[in-house]
């Protein structure tokens, strides 16, 4: 499944300036897709079952209340047995009729813990298909005829049933399509069954939305985290398109999330070329999806689970030829490595679960793109970092943003998060800022990428790698202490808790009356304006360049 394997021990492996070494990563969930040049034969006799069974219940199946085929154990269940369920859903096109448009179906063949309270089964590994026809008689709601992909060898298009199959934890799309028709046994005899699976037509096998995953100790979630987050203002500043954001994904807590289709930019190399029958084919990928989860119980749970530690995963948007998916998983494979190397993650460090063991895959040498480094540190030497934080932090009418980031400076003490992060109740206690207004000015300084927040039992609040050093260099100036300025947070701190005690207000940031400043206007004044400390000359010159008629009073303003 990998190139340039090395047999070398996992004990023993190092990463070098251009290579990394990891044991090959699980793989998650795949999807696949293909046709049977069958007449539509299997579709038509999944489809007469359900009808039969809608007579028999006086019920018409939906997702909510499939109907039960058998209770069962399956290749991928462990001995285990599970309910095998069956409903319908409306599908893309359909039938012009007399009566107009008729929608055809989808048949959905799943399994489940309990069909009566429609509980997919929690068995790790998991396996469900969905059926639907394929013939020239389709179209769509507004009647023009239906169309669907051809195979990949460019010439391929036949009529017949089409199934998307869903699985977890599978080697390779053979094991996929086995899996899906030994599911398909349940509603359609063996005999019958071997001969439709003789008729699949192998050109149109794909796959897609490939994940690949390592869990790794959770002492190392803020270095890869944060280096997600790194890439994310990469690709902003490049002027790329670029989604991160935090939300729930199936019971599991996701504290990170980068979805791309500019990897490139990084230095991966974002094609995949294979061979089939003596001939070569070339596919460029599509997006690619960079994220680290945690599980929701994970801070409930003992301290030697292994759901207590966190899971990098890479997932590769698109559908590629069957035969590429070796190619494709070696990509997701080296955006995965190359992101716990950054992120500081040693093979060590990774975490076995119940579900895959790094000690029994081989290791895999992985090739760390240097154009990412390189961009980098133009990124850096662009002085972006620091022009972003001047302007949100001395560019507006309030020292809340300010005073958020020298407490996450100095008054930080999290060890699990890093030593520059605090859950937000600690903020409004430091800053005696309202919560809502904390909430406000961390999402904003999180959208410049100046900060992230993590997620666990509560929400953390973290400053970035990147931004750590240039924002102590500006809260902490020249000839300033830091306990000078954690005397001054302090005192305004102190002073916000008691205006707020006095007007019985919620909103306690002495901007809530002031208006912000817009783009535009931060734009005009940063053409016009400039920080003193950027100027050639000190502060003591000013009396100076004032008599000499170099600048006027009206050019010199002083912050309230």
């Amino acid at each position: 499944m990998s190139t340039n394997e090395s047999d070398v021990d996992r004990g023993i492996a190092v990463s070098t300036a251009d290579t990394a070494e990891y044991p090959a990563p699980a793989l998650h969930r795949i999807e696949m897709q293909g046709q049977l040049d069958d007449n539509n034969k299997l579709f038509d006799t999944v489809s007469r079952s359900l009808e039969r069974l809608d007579r028999q219940r006086g019920v018409t199946a939906d997702k909510d209340t499939p109907h039960r085929i058998s209770r069962q154990s399956f290749s991928w269940t462990s001995s285990q047995p599970v309910e095998v369920g069956l409903f319908a859903s409306n599908s893309q096109c359909g039938y012009l009729t007399e009566a107009g448009y008729n929608a055809s179906q989808k048949l959905h063949i799943g399994c489940y813990s309990s069909i009566e309270s429609g509980r997919k089964t929690t068995h790790p590994v998991r396996v469900s298909v969905v059926l639907e026809r394929r013939s020239s008689e389709l179209v769509y709601p507004d009647g023009n005829a239906f169309t669907w992909a051809k195979g990949w060898d460019g010439s391929t298009h036949i009529a017949g049933t089409r199934l998307r199959i869903v699985s977890t934890y599978a080697a390779n799309p053979e094991l996929i399509w086995r899996r899906a028709f030994e599911l398909l046994g349940a509603l359609v005899d063996s005999h019958r069954l071997a001969e439709l699976y003789a008729k699949t037509e192998y050109p149109t096998l794909r796959v897609g939305g490939v994940e690949t995953y390592h869990r790794h100790h959770k002492n190392t979630l803020l270095g890869v985290s944060d280096t997600i987050h790194q890439t994310a203002g990469l690709l902003v500043w490049s002027e790329e398109d670029c989604k991160e954001h935090l939300s729930l994904e199936r019971g599991e807590s996701l504290l990170h999330r980068l979805q791309s289709p500019h990897f490139g930019l990084l230095g991966f190399d974002m094609t995949i070329d294979f061979a089939h029958n003596g001939a070569r084919y070339t596919e460029d990928l599509s997006d690619a999806v960079m994220k680290i989860y945690e599980h929701l119980e994970a801070s409930r749970l003992p301290s030697g689970h292994s759901l207590t530690h966190p899971k990098s995963e890479v997932k590769i948007h698109g559908w590629y030829p069957a035969p590429a998916f070796e190619a494709v998983v070696r990509r997701a494979t080296t955006i995965l490595h190359a992101y716990l190397a950054w992120g500081g993650v040693k093979p060590s460090d990774l975490v076995a679960d119940d579900h895959y063991a790094p000690d029994d895959h081989k290791l895999v040498t992985t090739p760390l793109p240097t154009e990412y480094l390189t961009r980098l540190d133009r990124y850096y030497r662009s002085d972006q970092i620091r022009d972003t934080a001047i302007g949100h932090l001395f560019h507006r009418q309030t020292m809340a943003p300010h005073d958020i980031i020298a407490t996450l400076l100095f008054r930080s003490s999290s060890s699990r998060y890093g030593s520059s992060s605090l859950p937000y109740d600690a903020l409004v206690e430091h800053t005696g800022l309202a919560k809502e207004t904390v909430r406000r000015h961390v999402r904003k300084l999180e959208e410049l990428n100046l900060v992230n927040r993590v997620r666990s039992h509560k929400m953390y609040v973290a400053l970035c790698k990147e931004s750590r050093n240039v924002l102590r260099k500006l809260v902490l100036p020249a000839k300033r202490t830091v306990g000078k300025v954690m005397d001054e947070v302090r005192n305004r701190a102190l002073a916000r808790h008691q205006r707020r005690d006095a007007s019985s207000e919620d909103d306690d940031d002495e901007s809530s009356n002031l208006e912000v400043v817009t783009p535009a206007e931060r734009r005009d004044a940063e053409e016009h304006w400039v920080s003193i400390s950027r100027m050639d000359y000190l502060p003591e010159d000013l009396p100076e360049l004032v008599r000499d008629g170099v600048i006027s009073r009206d050019d010199i303003y002083l912050r309230k």
